[in-house]
């Protein structure tokens, strides 16, 4: 089924304009219904930056 921007959420509209509307699909497919925790990108980076 072909999604089109009026279609999202308002709340995902930011994270679809910067991912495209099908990998924002994927993640609603991936994730729909459950609650989901991003890291913050200083944690992403802890571990690199510990190494150094």
């Amino acid at each position: 089924m072909k999604l089109k921007m009026s279609d999202i959420p308002p709340q995902f509209e930011n994270i679809a304009t910067k991912l495209g509307i099908d990998n924002t699909k994927l993640l609603f497919e991936e994730f729909g219904g459950t609650s989901v925790y991003f890291p913050t990108e200083k944690m992403v980076y802890k571990e690199a930056r510990d190494r150094e």
